[in-house]
């Protein structure tokens, strides 16, 4: 099959762009910034493509692997073909190549890239090329080592935070949010193993309240997000004596077999 080069040049990328809008019509910004699940779009052309003499057929193949600041893949490639006639006459439209991405609620921080790899099959010629955008993160960036982050009283289950060591009254509920991070997963699978428990406890130490196993969270995520959301709660005896507290919850690492733990006080009155 006779094949010419539309431009001439070799296989490339142009007008490469990552946006947080859908049309072209709207001008990216120089170094975009994307908060966690927000919508990212990338589109370039390709130049430097063959076509076949008869009709003007071009046939390119390509795979779009978006990945975090350490690597890890947000979820499957974007993989599709682009067939179709283009015209050989000068300033006519190159060929244009879209996809989107949706960062993961909680996605880590930092430096991501699309991995691109293009193919043109009639020329068996292969580009790759990296094109980055940052994301960005409301939740503190994890340290390294397995933690507990932002542990917060609630006012009730779905209720704003509690104010600074908040008061309680005997027989009162108290919830306790806040963020697991720095885990690790299970080498062969895309799996964590988290558990963790509460225990009320009063100012010179002894143990109110305890519920050990409050939950325990043993699951898949196809993205190896930076936390782990978690809340849980516990009830206040109606018998309680009125002082200051600490409730204190205990997390568990079952793949890394670690232990950590927090505590925020609060009153009773």
């Amino acid at each position: 099959m006779p094949l010419t080069a539309a431009t001439g040049v070799p296989l490339q990328l142009t007008s490469v762009a990552v946006s947080e809008y859908e049309s072209s019509a709207i001008p990216p910004s120089e170094d975009p910034q994307f908060g966690t699940g927000s919508m990212v779009f990338l589109s370039f052309r390709v130049a430097g493509f063959g076509q076949t003499d008869e009709t003007g057929q071009v046939s390119l193949q390509y795979t779009i692997q978006a990945v975090d600041c350490n690597g890890n893949s947000f979820g499957p490639p974007s993989e599709g073909r682009y067939a179709r006639r283009i015209s050989r006459e000068p300033g006519a439209p190159l060929p244009l190549i879209r996809t989107r991405l949706k960062v993961p609620e909680f996605a880590y921080p930092g430096r991501a890239s699309f991995h691109i790899t293009l193919t043109d099959r009639l020329s068996s010629q292969t580009v790759y090329e990296e094109v980055p955008f940052s994301v960005q993160s409301d939740y503190p960036e994890p340290s390294g080592p397995f933690e507990i982050l932002l542990p917060i009283i609630l006012t009730s289950q779905d209720g704003p935070a509690a104010p600074p060591n908040p008061v309680f009254q005997p027989g009162s509920d108290v919830w306790l949010r806040f963020l697991l991070a720095g885990f690790q997963w299970h080498r062969e699978r895309s799996q964590y193993d988290l558990s963790y428990g509460i225990t009320v406890a009063a100012a010179n130490g002894r143990i109110v309240l305890q519920v050990p196993s409050a939950a325990a969270e043993t699951s898949f995520s196809e993205y190896r997000k930076a936390y782990v959301p978690a809340i849980a709660s516990v009830r206040l005896e109606r018998t309680i004596k009125p002082g200051p507290y600490h409730l204190i919850v205990t997390a568990t690492d079952g793949v890394a077999r670690a232990q950590v733990r927090a505590d925020v006080p609060f009153r009773v009155e």
